[in-house]
């Protein structure tokens, strides 16, 4: 019981104004929770929201940055679960992987397995299945753990289901989601059908807002850096970190740290090879963060000598 409540709490702080609303207001079907494996099953379905829309993408397949930020939310939610003292940490490094392109309408079984937690550090396993049973994505992700003493205090088993009750009695009645008739009727013993049609907050709504664009140096050295760099087979571009792409701590969210980069990726593709350019899927993505982004991240699009794709944020 107190795993579920723990659960709820997480999933509707998540979707309420940070990134994970564009994430899970559409594809959020259904979960899971199995204690024994400390594994969290989610239902999830590959909506227009997730999927490609970009002149130069696969068309109506998942990107490679949606199940990466998925993961990310996903798996935080899940350490909320089976975390000792319910901790989320703070990413470090996380891959994930497509085997199989994942086309618009699938509905999808995504396991989010906790494999190991400690003092430190955490590690969590991905694994994607469609409507056959075939695996379709895999993932790693690894987190810094240490929240401080005060959050083992409150979040510790003794205090616990004392926070949840005044969280219940207040800022739990105030925030509005759009998971709340999801839960309400989990609370009630009904099976209800996910119905989130609203794309306002949708992620293909959002990767065509990110505003990624060609950074436009200000400073001497920059200029200079940047008349460099324009015989050599890179690019530098820039986004603004604006609210609905912020975790609920207010730094950019790992998800929107992938969008952005592959965003980048496309434009650069399209800027580089344009008559050579056709419809491509990314499969493959790796992010290692080594500090939070608050205001504006600036993305280098290099090419090693094989033509493969660099990216640093």
């Amino acid at each position: 019981m107190l795993a579920e409540q723990v659960f709820e709490i997480a999933t509707r702080e998540s979707s309420h104004k940070s990134f994970g609303r564009a994430l899970l207001e559409e594809s959020f079907v259904d979960y899971e929770i199995y204690h024994h494996g400390k594994l969290i099953s989610f239902n999830i379905k590959a909506t227009p929201s997730l999927c490609s829309d970009s002149m130069t993408a696969a068309p109506n397949s998942l990107r490679v940055s949606a199940m990466l930020a998925l993961f990310d939310e996903l798996s935080t939610m899940a350490l909320f679960v089976f975390d000792q003292t319910r901790r989320p940490g703070v990413s470090v490094d996380l891959k994930t992987e497509i085997l199989q392109p994942i086309f618009e309408g699938q509905s999808l079984r995504v396991n989010t397995i906790i494999e190991k937690t400690g003092k430190v550090l955490a590690f969590c396993g991905l694994e994607v299945y469609n409507e056959a049973g075939v695996l379709v994505a895999r993932g790693t992700h690894v987190k810094f753990m240490p929240m401080g003493w005060l959050w083992d205090l409150f979040a510790g088993a003794w205090l616990l289901p004392i926070v949840i009750f005044f969280y219940s009695l207040s800022r739990g009645r105030k925030i509005k989601t759009p998971l709340d008739a999801f839960f309400r009727a989990k609370r009630e013993g009904r099976r209800i059908t996910s119905s989130f049609n609203s794309t306002a907050h949708g992620l293909s709504t959002l990767y065509k807002s990110l505003q990624v664009m060609p950074y436009q140096a200000e400073d001497p050295e920059e200029i200079q850096l940047q008349e460099t760099m324009k015989d050599s087979r890179n690019g530098i571009y820039s986004v603004k970190v604006r609210r609905d792409m912020m975790n609920p701590v207010k730094s950019m969210h790992g998800g929107a740290v992938a969008c952005s980069i592959e965003e980048a990726c496309r434009q650069y593709l399209e800027t580089q090879y344009p008559s050579e350019c056709t419809k491509i899927m990314i499969s493959q993505l790796c992010i290692q963060y080594q500090a939070p982004l608050k205001k504006e991240a600036l993305i280098l699009v290099e090419e090693d000598e094989h033509g493969v794709l660099l990216n640093s944020s």
